[in-house]
């Protein structure tokens, strides 16, 4: 089997942080730039807070992990696949304690898919995987955070809108927190919701996103099918079978 590459691992991974991080923080600094074009002299996009924000930003959407909590990465997983393999060869062999577990504190079935994943996979599909498998987590969101901006844009246009019926002036008061908004720059708030909804629409519309792991699994799916003799192996034996190899190499070893 091919070696896989840990650098290309550690990349995707850091990408799954960078990316929503800093374009969270690009889109509030567009935000805040489109209220007042004052913000954009104040040379942020420069700083180290610029860095850290970003930074902060991408830990914390990955804390929470939406993408991977949505309904259609639940769906039709290969360590699902995996499940259902053991619970048919234990069915089939009559050993009900080779069916993988499927509980919170064990998930057997996710642990074997891992371990397939990483170690049997040839490198070029690990490759592939784990890069669409990056875009998938990235573009959700991309989406996701194009479409709060884009909301947040419109609901200060309305606040400020009611602002002026209210109180005759133009701003919004946030306890002891005074937003002003240039009047000048009311259609480029409404430019950039409108810009921000349009991504989260592009990238949503007939579930671009949501085809794409669609097909990274089913690919999955059938490579374990096709060594569907090795995967067996691995859930009725639970032995790697390449051990067997380094114990012939090891003093009185199996022959």
């Amino acid at each position: 089997m091919e070696t896989i590459s840990k650098a290309s691992f550690g990349l995707n991974e850091s990408l799954r942080i960078a990316i929503p991080g800093y374009y969270t923080l690009a889109l509030f600094y567009l935000y805040l730039a489109a209220l007042n074009g004052r913000f954009l002299t104040y040379g942020l996009a420069d700083s180290l807070l610029t860095l850290v924000f970003g930074l902060g930003a991408g830990f914390v959407l990955n804390s929470f992990n939406y993408p991977n909590r949505r309904a259609v990465y639940k769906k039709d997983q290969p360590s699902e696949h995996l499940r259902k393999i053991s619970q048919r060869l234990s069915e089939e062999l009559k050993r009900p304690e080779i069916e993988l577990k499927t509980t919170e504190v064990d998930r057997e079935h996710v642990r074997l898919y891992f371990y397939i994943l990483n170690n049997f996979f040839p490198q070029t599909f690990h490759e592939v995987v784990m890069v669409r498998g990056a875009l998938y987590y990235s573009i959700t969101y991309v989406w996701l955070v194009s479409g709060i901006f884009g909301l947040l844009g419109i609901a200060t246009l309305v606040l400020e809108g009611a602002s002026k019926c209210l109180t005759r002036t133009a701003g919004l008061h946030l306890c002891d927190f005074e937003v002003l908004i240039d009047e000048r720059h009311v259609c480029t708030v409404a430019a950039y919701s409108a810009f921000q909804l349009m991504i989260w629409f592009l990238l949503t519309h007939r579930n671009r996103t949501d085809g794409a792991l669609t097909i990274i699994f089913r690919d999955q799916i059938e490579w374990l099918d096709l060594n569907a003799p090795l995967v067996r192996y691995l859930i009725v034996e639970r032995t790697d079978p390449r051990v067997f190899g380094h114990l012939k190499l090891v003093p009185g070893g199996t022959e």
